[in-house]
């Protein structure tokens, strides 16, 4: 049986809309939590399906908060552009995966505190032509 879990959630975000995305994704995923690092945004309201009743939203400080919180042996895996392809990823039993924010990414500090970085889609050098 798998006992394992995993939270995602972004830092510095800034578009409002794209946490009930996130909530949409995480309950369709079967994550245990989403999570915001210092949002810049006042309130969500786009979680059209209210995963809100099964996945608890957590609001952190900073990057130190979140840290801070996390479960004992747990991984921080940082979603970015440039990193280790998602198919060569071995997703660890206890995950917290780290969005970064919609217009700059992810801070050198944030994608430092990662013990690992990977990226959801190739790059359009990997294939040579133009994603579907």
């Amino acid at each position: 049986m798998d006992r394992g879990f995993f939270w995602i959630g972004i830092v510095d975000g800034f578009i409002r809309y794209n946490v009930g995305t996130l909530w949409r994704t995480a309950y369709s995923l079967g994550a245990n939590q989403i999570f915001t690092v210092n949002a810049r945004y006042t309130h969500q309201e786009s979680d059209t399906i209210g995963a809100w009743q099964y996945v608890p939203l957590v609001r952190y400080r900073d990057m130190e908060d979140l840290i801070d919180h996390f479960p004992m042996d747990t991984a921080l895996v940082g979603i970015e552009q440039h990193g280790k392809a998602l198919e060569e990823f071995e997703h660890p039993p206890r995950a917290v995966y780290l969005l970064g924010a919609e217009d700059v990414g992810m801070a050198r500090h944030d994608r430092e505190l990662c013990d690992t970085i990977v990226r959801l889609a190739k790059h359009l050098t990997d294939t040579g032509s133009d994603p579907i």
